[in-house]
């Protein structure tokens, strides 16, 4: 047998511990929320959108700035051009020959030159950086609205995966309670004290319960990958919920001052995109108007060029032939045919529709909070009853179990007692549920999310 090397013990030992396994992340639901707001992929999207913005008002901006171009040229005449001259201004012209071809120029031509310009007015320019801005703004507001509605679906979803796990705690409760009264009647019925039927109604309920258990674990796992997907968290990566159902039990306390806040359309900012959209559609329309304008601009230009049979193109102590331009340009689009009226047609319907459409979210949103507000006072009542339903169907089981063991009832009004408290668990949870779903619509609409 081989001893370990006590030195190679020790180095493994002090590798393991500088390379600790990685801590579970835990996430309360505040936690979850400002997580989702920096990792989720939709937010990050709309960050990237807003990006772009940024440099395509860069861009734009371009265009109204100096212009400066360096070039360098060189040109081989192979065959130089040769241009026709009378034969009489020759010093002694061929007879019979009224003109003689002559060459101008030399093989190699070379040339460096810079070239500016400067934008001095241009209508379209000027309301095209105006609308560059006001899409910056609207990506700003659709990164906004991402981070609202992330921070809903995140809401929402914590609580589903809550919810199912709350579920989970009871069915497991239910199940351990009906294994002992299906092992002790079992016993019972090996012993002749009871029928065989009233085994065989046990083992349904166990089996069913059984069933419905496993069928909600799955959507535990289910809604929790979902969670992690609406976070910007790998599916693979392991986390762990802080908060459990005490924290959606408190919403009824908070019931009435929620109800008690006006709506403001403002808060919305879905509403505040329409109202830059409707701000960019003018400005387009502005832009199409403005092309009727004229445009100027101004130019400078400087060349040194040389001329030679041979390639000097880098021969700098020559001479270089200089040639400088200075000068101004006035561009007037007089009549395109019918192009501009037909852009500027189509720009003030796009107009019209914006308008139309903001019109439509106003008078939509108002009944879209009327709903939630009524989804939400229906919620907070239907989670009373369930409750109280609960309370109730309890007690029942309770008694009829008690019943049960005493001989004074049978295994069907153990069932149905059984039946009546699962039923009435399952619709507290999904009533919680839906609380929750409701509770965080509102306060979506309300502004409350806004950051």
């Amino acid at each position: 047998m081989k001893i370990p090397n006590t030195f190679s013990i020790y180095w493994l030992g002090l590798l393991t511990l500088s390379y600790p396994l990685a801590a579970q992340k835990t996430f309360s639901l505040k936690q979850a929320r400002e997580y989702a707001v920096e990792h989720a992929y939709s937010v990050k999207d709309k960050q990237l959108e807003l990006e772009k913005a940024r440099k395509t008002i860069t861009e734009t901006a371009a265009i109204g700035l100096p212009q400066i171009k360096a070039e360098a040229r060189h040109q081989y005449n192979s065959q130089i051009p040769q241009t026709p001259l009378p034969a009489i201004l020759l010093p002694n012209p061929p007879e019979g020959v009224d003109f003689v071809l002559v060459q101008f120029g030399v093989p190699h031509q070379s040339s460096y030159g810079i070239q500016a310009s400067q934008l001095i007015f241009d209508g379209s320019y000027i309301i095209a950086l105006m609308a560059t801005r006001v899409f910056k703004e609207i990506a700003r507001n659709d990164v906004q609205v991402s981070k609202v509605d992330i921070i809903d679906n995140v809401t929402k979803s914590y609580g589903a995966v809550v919810m199912t796990k709350e579920l989970i705690r009871i069915l497991e409760e239910n199940l351990s309670v009906l294994r002992k009264i299906y092992n002790d009647n079992r016993k019972l019925y090996e012993e002749g004290f009871i029928e065989e039927q009233d085994v065989d109604q046990l083992d349904i309920l166990v089996n069913t319960v059984s069933n419905q258990l496993d069928n909600t674990r799955r959507q535990y796992d289910i809604a929790l990958m979902l969670l992690k997907l609406q976070m910007g968290i790998p599916i693979e990566e392991s986390i762990a919920l802080t908060d459990g159902i005490e924290i959606f039990e408190s919403i009824d306390d908070e019931a009435f001052q929620l109800l008690s806040k006006p709506f403001d359309l403002m808060q919305d900012y879905q509403y505040k995109g329409i109202l830059l959209q409707e701000q960019a559609a003018g400005l387009q329309l502005k832009r199409y108007k403005m092309s009727y304008l004229p445009s100027l601009a101004a130019f400078a230009s400087h060349q040194q060029n040389s001329f030679g049979q041979t390639f000097k193109m880098f021969d700098f102590n020559q001479y270089w032939v200089p040639v400088t331009i200075v000068g101004a340009s006035l561009s007037w689009n007089i009549f395109t045919g019918l192009d501009r009226y037909a852009k500027t047609s189509k720009a003030r319907l796009d107009l019209l529709r914006v308008q139309n459409a903001k019109k439509q979210i106003e008078d939509g949103k108002m009944v879209e909070y009327n709903r939630a507000r009524s989804d939400f006072e229906f919620a907070l009542n239907n989670l009373r009853v369930r409750r109280k339903n609960l309370g109730t169907a309890a007690r029942v089981r309770e008694k009829t179990l008690i019943k049960y063991r005493e001989g004074l009832a049978g295994s069907f009004d153990l069932t149905q007692a059984e039946n009546q408290l699962i039923e009435a668990q399952s619709q507290y949870v999904q009533a919680m549920l839906q609380l929750v779903n409701a509770h965080s619509s509102l306060n979506k609409l309300l502004g409350n999310y806004n950051n």
